[in-house]
């Protein structure tokens, strides 16, 4: 009891971080981009940052001792978050790569988290009796939060979590993982496991129900040989099989049977095949082909060590896949935010360097685990092998971190490596107290940076850029003054400016007027700066490149278009060019601006396109090329022959099949729904880029070639 008054104030920061998930609630929820998610990021930094002082304390009044910290389990996390820095130093948006992804918050301060947490609660879990109060602790979050997540608002109680219940998955396997040490007792933590996947079962989560199947049968594996090696006393093939090495190696081959189930099942550059979709080899297939395209974003040294920065995954996901893929994986404005697999995430994010210290992390957590039993070890495998398909939340990545601070325990002996933490020193404890006590104030302004996205989203409103415009003192000022980007590329713009422009394209041209056009103008003039200055995500670039071309296809006959055109025809050059170098792969999205520069006697401009090599619009860049030729005055038979010969080359890669994209944008158009592969055979001048005149004319040109 003595030791549990001692440590209350660390069991006081378990608890407060455990109940993270509940500042998902609509009771806290900020007016931010993802309403639950953005206060459990601001609640866990700050947390995590009053820990990281209260730890500094600590070591300055010398409260610890300093050989605690020399733990694989703690060094690996403070290692990821360090190469997190330095990966985000190369990013394009610092703030962006530091604080992760909006959705989910993985990032810098998330390693940073994680090792405040382990170092706070490692501590305390040693005493079993802690354990238990967080085993009940946590078994009343998880029935708190899966009845609501089941049962929103229920009665009228205003509680309600996420509307998806996967993630539960992970609440039920930390529960058992926490229960295992609890009990050494075999049949005890066998009937837990059943229960576990009881629960799993009404989740409806097939991938995690699977997994604990397969986790189940390398159990009853185990003991069976078990049995046999009593009987035979060989233990080689049991120490073999369920080795913390094999238990690695069996979660990086799950990752990369879902890249190869990808790369077999869906190898075309068309729609996932129909006799996959709807399967249940669909989800695999899909996260596989996620896989496939994130890792496609390793092209150069830089990428390869220590990768893209973390929260970069939807833009890599944009500039790496098909068009096909782009439809067939987007969620409406959201493309996925992350890869399903935390392998692959951290690979992408913090390259190859990355994924090594991920690997020896698990490694590490399997060897800990077998300090408790076998059982433990079996949790963990399932829990890992879930996290190649599903990916933890906020939320559940506090109870991951509670319960492994469990599995730390201190040795007696010194350590032989990190020998300068065996021993305290008052200069070794100033030195870390100093650094510890900045990691805490990093911390707090991670926390403000989201706090930040969530007020400039909350301006971020159609009355708000109306009333700039009724402004007097704002007539010479810059775009939307008021917006805060914050160096996070733009990301609470893209999603308003990719709405607010899906919306004003569904009007009708009468229907529009001067303020929704001022308002559009304004988002359009930001997103412009923002791309200029060279921060701008992928996503971003690529949602102003397409309200740029919406807007031709929607006005580019009236005289309101023209004048649009005219005055920002240079912002949609640059862009152009931007994403040929940025998204090679991605000519279909550059196609519109090499049509209107063709047809607008801008072909210089075209021809600075087709000199990259983007994929996707090489018929066109022969058209193009041979258009430049035919254009002088003064041509002889040799550059007639060339000209001819490059239409063949474009009409054989086939750009008499190249749909107009936005067709659908005019009024008369609307009927056509749901068009083939190859468009609908109606209308050829309303769908397909070359008319049928244009057409005619370049066969007979051809004809006449052979002639």
């Amino acid at each position: 009891m003595i030791l549990v008054t001692k440590h209350i104030i660390p069991t006081f920061f378990a608890f407060l971080a455990t109940w993270v998930i509940f500042t998902a609630t609509p009771f806290f929820r900020l007016n931010g981009l993802y309403p639950q998610v953005d206060t459990q990021i601001i609640y866990l930094h700050s947390v995590c940052g009053l820990m990281f002082i209260y730890f500094s304390g600590k070591l300055v009044f010398n409260k610890y001792e300093l050989k605690h910290l020399n733990h694989p389990l703690i060094i690996i996390p403070f290692a990821l978050a360090i190469l997190g820095i330095v990966s985000s130093l190369f990013a394009k948006s610092l703030n962006g790569s530091l604080a992760g992804s909006l959705q989910v918050g993985q990032g810098v301060f998330w390693y940073f988290d994680l090792t405040i947490i382990l170092i706070v609660f490692s501590q305390v879990s040693q005493i079993r009796f802690s354990r238990v109060l967080l085993f009940v602790n946590l078994m009343i979050i998880t029935f708190i939060v899966s009845f609501f997540t089941f049962f929103p608002h229920w009665k009228g109680i205003p509680v309600s979590f996420y509307y998806f219940t996967d993630y539960l998955c992970f609440y039920g396997v930390l529960s058992f993982i926490l229960f295992t040490t609890l009990t050494k007792k075999t049949y005890l933590n066998i009937l837990a496991f059943i229960i576990l996947g009881f629960y799993i079962s009404i989740l409806e989560n097939r991938a995690a129900m699977l997994f604990w199947g397969t986790t189940l049968i390398a159990g009853i594996t185990y003991y069976i040989l078990n049995s046999v090696n009593i009987s035979f006393k060989n233990k080689n093939i049991s120490k073999v099989l369920f080795s913390d090495s094999m238990f690695v190696f069996l979660v990086f081959f799950l990752s990369l049977l879902m890249l190869f189930s990808s790369l077999y099942f869906w190898s075309s550059d068309f729609n996932l095949p129909k006799n996959i979709k709807d399967t249940l080899l669909d989800a695999p297939v899909v996260r596989g082909k996620i896989i496939e395209n994130s890792l496609y974003s390793l092209d150069n040294f830089k990428n390869l060590l220590i990768g893209n920065g973390w929260g970069n995954t939807p833009s890599l996901l944009l500039e790496n896949m098909n068009s096909w893929q782009y439809d067939e994986l987007r969620l409406g404005y959201n493309l996925h935010f992350h890869t399903h697999n935390e392998l692959v995430e951290h690979i992408i994010s913090l390259g190859i360097f990355g994924g090594i210290l991920f690997l020896i992390f698990i490694f590490y957590i399997f060897r800990a685990s077998k300090s408790f039993s076998f059982e433990s070890k079996l949790g963990w495998f399932l829990f890992f092998k879930i996290t190649c398909f599903w990916f933890l939340w906020t939320g559940t990545f506090t109870l991951f971190a509670v319960v492994l601070s469990c599995f730390i325990i201190t040795k007696t002996r010194q350590n032989k490596y990190f020998i300068f933490l065996n021993q305290n020193s008052r200069t070794k404890n100033n030195i870390f107290a100093l650094m510890f006590l900045f990691i805490g104030l990093f911390l707090f302004y991670g926390a403000y940076i989201t706090y930040a996205s969530t007020k400039t989203n909350s301006m971020l409103k159609y009355s708000k850029i109306i009333n700039g415009k009724n402004d007097s003192n704002s007539k010479n000022k810059e775009c939307l003054a008021f917006y805060d980007n914050f160096n996070r590329g733009g990301l609470v713009l893209d999603r308003f400016l990719h709405g607010y422009s899906s919306h004003l394209f569904t009007l009708d041209i009468e229907n529009v007027d001067d303020n929704a056009l001022y308002v559009f103008y304004q988002l359009q003039c930001k997103a412009n700066n923002i791309i200029k200055e060279g921060i701008a995500s992928s996503s971003l670039l690529n949602t102003s490149m397409q309200a740029d071309t919406n807007f031709y296809y929607k006005f580019g006959k009236t005289q309101l278009g023209i004048n649009y055109i005219e005055k920002n025809y240079n912002n949609w050059l640059e862009k152009a060019l931007m994403m040929s170098k940025d998204m090679p792969n991605r000519g279909d999205l550059i196609m519109p601006f090499l049509s209107y520069a063709i047809n607008s006697n801008k072909s210089e401009d075209a021809v600075k396109i087709c000199k990259k090599s983007v994929k996707g619009i090489e018929a066109m860049c022969d058209l193009i090329s041979a258009n430049e030729i035919l254009a002088y005055n003064n041509i002889g038979k040799e550059e007639i022959k060339k000209a001819i010969f490059l239409i063949n080359k474009a009409i054989n890669k086939g750009i008499f099949n190249e749909i107009v994209y936005g067709f659908w944008f005019n009024q008369e158009e609307r009927i056509f729904e749901f068009w083939g592969l190859k468009g609908i055979p109606l209308s050829p001048d309303i769908l397909f880029l070359i008319s049928n005149k244009e057409k005619k004319q370049l066969e007979q040109l051809i004809q006449q070639s052979y002639e």
